[in-house]
């Protein structure tokens, strides 16, 4: 849990970061993971180890999403 509202989920560990952005783009393109669900009610993202410390104490999605579109697409 990030908070008493928003789950993480965790899928690790990829060798670099065109490593992970395959997987996100794939994740993204599949409609079998989202089900009948709207897949805009979700935060998708890649996020290094040494960001994630950073990323749970400030529980900032927002703007980890920001930086997220700058520096992975």
């Amino acid at each position: 849990m990030l908070d008493h509202i928003t789950q993480i989920i965790i899928i690790r560990e990829f060798k670099n970061k065109e490593e992970a952005m395959l997987y996100y783009n794939g994740a993204n393109d599949n409609d079998e993971i989202f089900g009948n669900t709207n897949p805009d009610l979700y935060n998708i993202f890649i996020i290094s180890d040494n960001n994630f410390p950073s990323f749970v104490k400030d529980k900032k999605i927002e703007t980890y999403q920001d930086f997220f579109r700058k520096f992975y697409q």
